[in-house]
């Protein structure tokens, strides 16, 4: 069975939480989501749960001091899943990151995001940006 899912209201719901509006992401998440942070620098990990994903959308913002930002390029639905191409930025001390990543969604019956998994272009690059304290 598929969903019905407003891509617009995708796209500003990523244009809010990168505005640092993390809160409103809350309303799209289930309260089990799992949200995986990849790679291997310090913040990477499975996230559980809703809290866990709030805590983690506060410290991005935070460790970048507001600077994080993902801009959706191109976006496609199909059945229960959501592919987003993203242009990633951000700055931490003197070190910035800017690429493409590819986000996908897996969304429950009731429209919740139930799963969501991040590809960078750069593994490597992204692993470096995040891995040092900002100066």
């Amino acid at each position: 069975m598929t969903v019905s899912v407003d891509v617009d209201r995708l796209r500003r719901a990523i244009a809010l939480f990168h505005a640092g509006r993390v809160e409103f992401i809350r309303l799209m998440c289930a309260e089990d989501i799992v949200w995986r942070v990849p790679h291997t620098h310090p913040l990477a990990a499975d996230l559980i749960g809703v809290d866990a994903v709030m805590d983690f959308m506060r410290r991005v913002q935070k460790e970048t001091r507001g600077t994080f930002s993902a801009e959706p390029i191109e976006m496609a639905v199909t059945g229960r899943s959501v592919f987003c191409l993203l242009r990633v930025s951000g700055q931490r001390g003197d070190r910035v990151l800017d690429q493409r990543a590819v986000l996908l969604w897996w969304l429950g019956e009731d429209n919740k995001i139930r799963e969501r998994e991040l590809f960078m272009e750069n593994p490597a690059a992204a692993d470096e940006f995040w891995s040092f304290d900002p100066v």
